[in-house]
């Protein structure tokens, strides 16, 4: 499974919930607030190990598993979203 790896524009770190720690890591995180303009928007990075990137350039493919039963619109980038017309700003 990817790494969530620090980086540069992180503003803080959600925490694993106390109990959940030998299976969830703590995740840090560039999160905007509302500014009467952009959406809220929570950012994070990760990092695959060669494994994964050897199969990723065999498939083309990549999973994302959200525990629970329903989650928002998510987006899934193969660059920084930093880099992208509309996307957060760096802090």
């Amino acid at each position: 499974m990817a790494t969530p790896i620090e980086f540069a524009e992180q503003n803080t770190l959600l925490k694993a919930a106390p109990g959940t720690e030998s299976w969830v890591r703590d995740l840090p995180i560039y999160r905007q607030f509302p500014d009467g303009v952009n959406d809220q928007c929570v950012v994070s990075c990760w990092e695959l190990s060669p494994e994964e990137l050897a199969e990723v350039a065999r498939t083309g493919r990549v999973y994302f598993q959200c525990f629970g039963t329903t989650h928002p619109p998510v987006s899934i980038w193969g660059t920084s979203p930093f880099r992208h017309v509309g996307a957060p700003e760096t802090p």
